[in-house]
């Protein structure tokens, strides 16, 4: 099963995610951090590994656009905010 990454904060062109279960595990997030920075639109990735944080900028790219191609990699499910 996928780790959850709950939708923290969206901008046009910038995504901030929150993936509790993988804090601290610095080999997901580098694995994840890689692959994020090879999707088509993508400018820039960041990662906490502390609060297990991702920011996403995609600013040539929509929301819509994007959430199509994080589905398809399947690293995480993205859902509703608690």
């Amino acid at each position: 099963m996928s780790p959850q990454a709950h939708i923290i904060h969206q901008l046009r062109g910038r995504l901030r995610l929150k993936i509790l279960e993988k804090r601290q595990d610095p080999d997901y997030f580098a694995a994840l951090q890689n692959q994020l920075e090879a999707l088509p639109g993508v400018s820039e990735v960041r990662v906490n590994l502390i609060t297990g944080s991702v920011i996403i900028l995609h600013p040539e790219q929509s929301f819509s656009e994007l959430r199509t191609q994080l589905d398809n990699l399947g690293l995480f499910e993205i859902v509703a905010t608690p």
